[in-house]
């Protein structure tokens, strides 16, 4: 075993770090989908065929089915793959989820090993696998530190992994060729890094601070005379050239985002909740909690409202944020010529969260996955320090005659295991906060009570669960921490629909659609409420109303086509019934309420083809058999129509 893995050290850190991930993560698999996970995924049908590839570049629509949309196309293509393989088996998503982050890790142990090898950072003696086994710590702090694990459960934020994986990708290929002095191989590593940028970007736009970590590593790195780097590329301009290809690709992506957004670098068509200058102050304070969280993960959240906005760069808490950035900054100057490699990877964590966290508003404070990139680096700088500390202790403290290289080594090496030990521990446990949606926002409250989505996102899980009292607790508890918010109107609506307390649910949704103007599923719930109360003209008012602020809704001409057939107006039902299935190809509803309205029209011909299009997207679906045996009946072939009816009735006695 020492000879493959002094033989082959990069295939067995690969094997090492996949292992690690896994032992953390495996009790994850059976999470439920969670939070946007529904809308981005779940309710979105334009992820259900690979067919919608080639428009996942085009149509931002397609992103996700809300008012605020991206251009994320490579990260619309793995959910499209998702599915394709496994359906809606959230596991599937996970084991995707577990992989990228496993592939961020050893991409990490690359990284570090490349610079390592070319600029030898100064360690305390040791064994002769010292240098090659290093860069594992790093990766391994990463693969399994709790702070990360957002980012591996919660499936839509599955773009921040992607992004680091293809960040780091990009950075490594970049070492191996345009900064490695290796000139026969330059152009395939140089190419390989843009393709590996060019996918990061249309993961997720935070991409675009790579140039500054290759410049800052030219700088520390590349840098013999030890010049400022305006200095530097002025006396070699010849420097500037290798960087061009990511000018170009840098320029065409912001042009394609403008064409295909109507916007610049981040386009989320949200109401800004504070200004710029408002969210840089901000800022500042989540950049220390953020490596608070490294130091000690708790309390790990799904997202933080209750951390607040700050409106003053003279709040005490802004100004001694600010004061402490500085002082590490300060530190990490000084140190640049004695440990390159700490001062580089601990300028690594902010370059990496500054495309979120710096004066482009996002609509949180804070976020749990949003510095998921930014922990690579603070990583590096994590291993580094326990390293310098436990050398610094063990002089102290050791008696001379133990003083020697390899017994210290040994004595980190098993207090580093017990770290990822208890590393491990606590993602496990935090693992199951995610195991469904109550658990996962009764987690949240405890920490912030305030907080009113969490509120919201609990009650629609109580009502999964069909556990109604809590769910009306809950919501109501949201309504009135939010009461000029539409949407905990909405949730508590549905809730009192499920309830048949229509006067309540009725008065819910009308008081949801005076806040929210803009929210489509206000007027849908309450499109089908008016449906069920037999007020007909209000309903097509509401459904008509939803497809105008979300075009393509499925439910919302399946409600159209229901109204008609109640008012026995078939051919405008047949309509309707028709644009569920063009909205959505993997709607059944579509396919069942087509083929009924076709046979009672007497269209059996076009029943037929509409049944037999069902099967081939619902195999299983014993009402879609049924009725393409009646179709072949009623046209006289009662051959295939015996088929079809020993098909249907295979599976109604297998049940559902």
């Amino acid at each position: 075993m020492q000879n493959i893995a002094e033989r082959y050290p990069k295939s067995v850190a690969c094997a090492a770090l996949l292992l690690l991930s896994f032992i953390a993560y495996a009790n994850s698999l059976p999470n439920s989908f969670q939070y946007d996970d529904i809308e981005g995924i779940v309710r979105n049908p334009a992820i259900r065929n690979l067919r919608n590839v080639a428009a996942y570049f085009t149509d931002p629509q397609l992103f996700r089915l809300a008012r605020s949309v991206d251009w994320r196309p490579i990260l619309q293509i793995t959910y499209a793959i998702n599915y394709a393989i496994g359906g809606f088996d959230p596991a599937v998503f996970r084991i995707f989820n577990l992989l990228f982050h496993a592939g961020t890790a050893f991409f990490l142990f690359l990284i570090v090993a490349e610079i390592h090898r070319k600029s030898p950072t100064p360690l305390p003696p040791g064994p002769a696998g010292l240098k090659t086994w290093f860069p594992l710590i790093p990766a391994a702090l990463f693969a399994v530190h709790p702070v990360t694990s957002q980012g591996v459960n919660y499936i839509w934020a599955r773009s921040s992994v992607l992004a680091a994986l293809f960040f780091l990708i990009a950075f490594y290929c970049f070492l191996r060729g345009p900064l490695g002095g290796d000139n026969r191989r330059h152009p395939w590593w140089h190419g390989a890094a843009l393709l590996a940028f060019a996918l990061g970007v249309a993961s997720k736009a935070t991409v675009v601070s790579l140039p500054a970590a290759l410049v800052l590593y030219e700088m520390l790195f590349l840098n013999p005379d030890r010049q400022n780097v305006l200095r530097l590329y002025w006396s070699e301009p010849r420097r500037l050239i290798k960087y061009l290809p990511f000018a170009i690709a840098f320029a065409a992506y912001v042009l394609l985002r403008k064409v295909v957004l109507f916007g610049g670098l981040m386009s989320f068509l949200r109401v800004a909740p504070v200004t710029p200058l408002d969210y840089l102050f901000t800022q500042f304070r989540a950049w220390v909690y953020y490596m608070k969280l490294y130091l000690w993960p708790h309390p790990l959240m799904v997202e933080f409202p209750g951390f607040g906005w700050s409106r003053s760069l003279w709040d005490l808490h802004v100004l001694g944020s600010l004061f402490l950035v500085l002082a590490i900054l300060s530190v990490v100057w000084r140190i640049r010529r004695i440990c390159p490699l700490a001062a580089f990877f601990a300028c690594w964590f902010f370059i990496a969260l500054l495309p979120e966290a710096s004066v482009i508003i996002r609509p949180d404070p804070i976020t749990g996955h949003r510095p998921y990139p930014a922990y690579t680096g603070l990583s590096v700088v994590a291993a580094l320090v326990s390293i310098y500390a436990a050398h610094w202790i063990w002089r102290q403290w050791s008696k001379p005659e133990s003083n020697d290289a390899n017994r210290f080594w040994r004595a980190y090496g098993v207090a580093l295991a017990a770290i990822l030990v208890i590393l491990t521990g606590v993602t496990i446990l935090r693992n199951r906060d995610w195991r469904d949606p109550v658990t996962l926002w009764s987690s949240v409250l405890k920490t912030d009570p305030t907080h009113a989505g969490a509120y919201i996102s609990l009650g629609t899980g109580y009502i999964n669960r069909e556990d109604y009292a809590e769910a009306e607790k809950a919501l109501t508890k949201a309504v009135e921490l939010w009461p000029r918010n539409g949407t905990a109107r909405m949730h508590r609506g549905y809730l009192y629909t499920l309830l048949e307390r229509d006067d309540r649910a009725l008065e819910d949704f009308t008081t949801g659609i005076e806040l929210s103007p803009y929210g489509r599923l206000n007027y849908f719930y309450r499109g089908e409420l008016y449906r069920k109360l037999g007020r007909y003209e209000e309903a097509l008012g509401d459904y008509r109303s939803a497809l105008k602020l979300g075009p393509g809704s499925p439910g919302a001409y399946f409600g159209i086509a229901m109204v008609h057939w109640e008012r026995k107006e078939l051919a405008e039902a047949t309509a309707a019934c028709r644009k569920v299935v063009e909205s959505d190809p993997e709607d059944l509803r579509g396919y069942r309420c087509l083929g009924s309205l076709f046979m009672h029209r007497s269209l059996f011909e076009e029943a037929r083809k509409i049944y037999a299009e069902g099967i081939k997207r619902f195999a299983e679906d014993y009402a879609l058999w049924y009725g393409l045996a009646t179709a072949y009946e009623e046209l006289d072939r009662y051959a295939e129509a015996e088929e079809a009816y020993t098909k249907a009735s295979q599976l109604l006695q297998k049940g559902p």
